[in-house]
């Protein structure tokens, strides 16, 4: 790029932005507000520091996915800038190619294998095996991953990490870090790696081979990071081990929602500690949500202690208030949402344009069903569905053997589930029980069964207890959590707590439908993926928060802005984890661009009862009449 394209870079930029893009500092933090184009900003001060003479293959650009690497690629071609040589991409894929030429360095040869997230998790139940044998009461390969992965991220040493965060294995600390090394050592092994390894071990290079680390921090006269409030402790190091001459980092630390996945937002706000004499450039005009969103965004981050102050001003035309729907039940939110859907799609806002967004994936079951019943197409954005989970599928494999007492797998899968039962003891009982094609008879009527005597007595016990309770969804769901399986949840998950309040609240659901019929009849309308396909409609959107970030609609509706629900329960107590709940409503707000609703139902499920409003609303204050247009279900 030359001198004379100078014009192209700064096409479309404000002063505030062209600021941050034409900065001298070495150190650099561009604290951007909701959209307000931070990408572009990036992606400019690449462009610019090719006009100014850098070579690309001196600039190293690091982004959180690959699609957003190459999507800063093609608008650094549609400058005009050349970016050939340009090092772009994930903190893992720049990892694994730094370390190929040096694998040999830390014991791996040229060409090792990255592993599938199956794969690593294969190795990692033969580590177990070969340290703890087939005890039933240790840690799971999933929660022992899950764990490692975890505190290598933050930077904490194993053992302290499971007695801190663990405490119920704190007695197993020390042979779960026995089993850690026994992955790592498996994994060399085979001359293979997982992502975690990636970073772990360009520290290790870094550490261990000075050469390597001074002729990395050499080749890189820039490093720019984007999303950098999503950074988690072992990626800052790495970052601070390149010894960058130069360094932008832009984020937005209003927008800090992955704390579960080990991010720090302690990184952003302490950049100038790591990085002294850093400039600081903010970004606070938005382009994409109207004055009265942005109100309602600034208004409510403000009660966040922690943060780089900032007020964002919109540069769009004024819209309509955000609209706080007051609800009498999470029943009639779905029914009203759905009318003012399908309302919004008849003046002219396509399903495309329209998202509903939740805290968590159990709070738009009935949602769902009514979308189903009204014929709406949607889609449910990004992570594994609600109903395949493997927990969901675990407690509905005990609904469905009652309901279909011949469904072959359903009664592996339940069985399974037993202490002491594996694979070919469950085949085996099933045998015995299905042999009449009346398993339930064979239950009540077998005081053994060949092949699996041993086990039979306490699985039958259990049998009967659930049919026993069939007809009460709930009770008989406590007894399968009171059996085992919520010690079960803490050995295989390391988010058990958000498994089991899914698990509860869907047992809440079955609880409220007339039978178990008709309960899994809803459940086969939610897994109906035929809706979309057969209406031709671009569909509406279903999403998390979390899986919302990065995203906007015209209009958006927020579900179950209520006191335990949004924020949840949990973060109440906690004043770190409330914040970090404020930041994801903060996320949500500002994915809209014209239409916001605020949805609060004044009644929960029979479990949660009545709903006090939500704090994110009642802190408002005064404010709120001024911020928000309340609108009641009979004016809908």
């Amino acid at each position: 790029m030359q001198p004379a394209d100078f014009h192209q870079i700064f096409l479309n930029l404000n002063e505030e932005q062209k600021r941050a893009v034409t900065g001298t500092a070495p150190y650099q933090l561009v604290v951007a507000g909701a959209g307000s184009g931070k990408t572009r900003v990036l992606t400019a001060r690449a462009a610019w520091l090719c006009a100014q003479g850098v070579s690309p293959d001196r600039i190293l650009l690091l982004t959180f996915t690959n699609k957003a690497a190459r999507q800063m690629r093609d608008r650094l071609v549609a400058m005009g800038a050349q970016t050939q040589g340009l090092w772009a991409g994930t903190f893992h894929a720049i990892a694994h190619r730094l370390i190929q030429p040096f694998a040999s360095q830390i014991g791996y040869q040229p060409g090792f294998a990255i592993l599938s997230a199956q794969e690593s998790l294969e190795i990692c139940q033969m580590a177990r095996e070969a340290v703890v044998g087939d005890n039933p009461l240790f840690p799971k390969a999933e929660w022992l991953q899950a764990v490692f992965s975890h505190a290598q991220n933050i930077d904490c040493e194993l053992t302290e990490f499971v007695r801190n965060r663990f405490p119920k294995f704190a007695s197993e600390a020390e042979r779960i870090d026995r089993v850690c090394t026994e992955y790592l050592r498996r994994k060399l092994a085979q001359n293979a790696m997982d992502y975690d390894d990636l970073l772990v071990n360009l520290r290790l290079l870094m550490e261990d081979c000075p050469q390597f680390q001074q002729a990395v921090s050499e080749r890189f006269l820039h490093v720019l990071i984007d999303e950098y409030q999503d950074t988690n402790r072992l990626q800052v190091a790495l970052i601070r081990q390149l010894n960058p001459k130069n360094l932008m980092a832009v984020g937005d630390d209003c927008q800090s929602i992955y704390a579960f996945r080990g991010a720090d937002l302690r990184n952003f706000l302490q950049f100038h500690q790591d990085f002294p004499g850093a400039a600081l450039y903010r970004l606070e005009t938005c382009y994409r949500c109207t004055p009265q969103i942005v109100a309602l965004a600034n208004a409510s981050i403000s009660k966040n202690r922690e943060q780089f102050h900032k007020v964002l001003h919109s540069a769009l035309e004024d819209g309509p208030k955000p609209f706080w729907w007051h609800l009498n039940s999470v029943g009639e939110q779905a029914r009203k949402l759905v009318q003012r859907v399908i309302a919004l799609r008849d003046e002219g806002v396509p399903l495309s344009e329209q998202a509903i967004l939740f805290r968590a994936h159990y709070q738009s079951m009935e949602l769902q069903l009514e979308l189903q019943k009204q014929g709406i197409p949607f889609e449910i954005r990004g992570g594994i569905r609600f109903f395949d989970q493997a927990h969901i599928r675990d407690l509905l494999a005990h609904f469905r053997i009652l309901q279909t007492p011949m469904d072959r797998n359903s009664w592996l899968r339940a069985l399974r589930l037993r202490p002491h039962v594996g694979l070919r003891t469950a085949e085996s009982i099933f045998e015995a029980l299905s042999v009449t094609g009346d398993p339930w008879g064979q239950v009540r009527a077998l005081a053994t069964v060949q092949k699996a005597s041993r086990v039979w007595n306490e699985t039958r016990g259990f049998l009967l207890k659930i049919e026993a309770l069939k007809n009460s969804p709930m009770q008989m769901v406590q007894a399968i959590l009171d059996s085992g399986y919520r010690d079960a949840l803490q050995r295989s998950y390391e988010n058990a707590a958000e498994r089991l309040d899914e698990i509860l609240q869907l047992a809440q659901w079955a609880e409220n439908s007339a039978s178990i019929q008709q309960f899994l009849d809803e459940l086969t309308w939610l897994e109906d993926s035929t809706l979309e396909r057969e209406s031709g409609e671009a569909p509406l959107c279903l999403s998390t928060v979390h899986q919302a970030k990065g995203l906007e609609w015209t209009a958006v509706f927020l579900l179950s802005v209520a006191q335990g629900l949004f924020p949840l329960r949990r973060a109440l107590s906690d004043p770190q984890q409330l914040e970090e709940e404020r930041r994801l409503f903060y996320v949500a707000v500002t994915r809209a661009r014209r239409w916001l609703y605020l949805c609060s139902p004044q009644w929960g499920s029979m479990r949660e009862g009545y709903l006090d409003t939500s704090c994110f609303l009642t802190e408002l204050g005064a404010n709120g009449g001024s911020l928000l247009t309340s609108l009641w279900a009979e004016d809908a």
